[in-house]
């Protein structure tokens, strides 16, 4: 004797296509950090998270969570962060940032595409 059963099999994907900073930046300055996740499969609410660089690695300095709905291709949703340029990244010299997008509780099918550094922000 078989049993036959039809398992439905739901592979959830969001993607951070891109991340748009400043080219350069001065001491005390907000500057405009935007995150853009694509998502192909199901709506999800994804949380994203920003990490600046420093001399000791990245540190969390903010995180937007907001739904991210199915979209043709070529759209994405946008996370709009600021973050205030300090004395230490003048000291570097330069600043680099590091998003992660995160779609818990769903598990993502290829998380390598969940994180995304920038171009560096020459400080001045």
């Amino acid at each position: 004797m078989s049993v036959e059963h039809v398992v439905q099999v739901r592979t959830h994907d969001v993607a951070i296509v891109r991340m748009t900073a400043p080219k350069a930046a001065r001491v005390g300055q907000p500057i405009g950090v935007d995150v853009d996740v694509r998502n192909t499969r199901y709506e999800e609410t994804v949380r994203v998270e920003l990490y600046p660089s420093t001399p000791s690695g990245y540190i969390a300095v903010g995180s937007s969570t907001q739904p991210v709905p199915v979209k043709e291709s070529g759209k994405a949703t946008r996370f709009s962060f600021t973050y205030t340029v300090t004395s230490d990244d003048l000291a570097v010299g330069k600043l680099t940032f590091r998003a992660l997008a995160d779609p818990s509780p769903s598990r993502d099918a290829l998380t390598a595409d969940n994180e995304l550094l920038s171009t560096p922000v020459v400080i001045k």
